[in-house]
């Protein structure tokens, strides 16, 4: 007895249906995702981009905070640029971010590596080293109670 394997005689019928884009479909989580991020770009744009525009402005004008700011282009930037002080400013800054950067993440590193490790005395140390970052929060909560205290505050 065999069994023979016949091509099926219908024909595959394919139903189209209607397109809808991803957006049209999912409009309510596409608004929900925006709506979730408009705090962080609103805080962007109020704190960041702001003032940063106007310091942009404030560069290229004579201001001097009561009379109207005066539009003077690039002045500003000459006369910076030809100041001594500017230079020995900025050549101290950089090389006080070249030394200062690289020395501060090695010690920062080392101390972290020392406060993971098992050691005698560790519990200590750490005591000693955390202590500070506690105690100065500790100490500005109590001098305020005390300035608002309602008995004998300073307030």
């Amino acid at each position: 007895m065999s069994i023979g394997i016949s091509p099926a005689s219908a024909e595959k019928v394919i139903v189209q249906q209607p397109r809808h884009s991803s957006f049209q479909k999912n409009w309510h989580e596409w608004l929900a995702g925006y709506l979730m991020i408009l705090p962080n770009f609103l805080g962007f744009f109020v704190f960041m981009l702001i003032p940063i525009l106007v310091t942009i402005y404030i560069g290229f004008t004579n201001w001097d905070l009561i009379n109207a700011p005066r539009w003077v282009g690039l002045m500003n930037y000459k006369i910076l640029l030809r100041d001594s002080i500017f230079w020995t400013s900025l050549k101290k800054t950089i090389l006080f971010t070249i030394v200062n950067v690289p020395v501060q993440s090695f010690l920062a590193l080392l101390v972290a590596l020392l406060l993971n490790q098992k050691l005698k005395g560790l519990n200590l140390f750490r005591t000693l080293f955390i202590a500070p970052w506690i105690c100065m929060p500790v100490a500005i909560g109590l001098t305020w109670t005390w300035i608002y205290n309602k008995d004998f505050g300073y307030l």
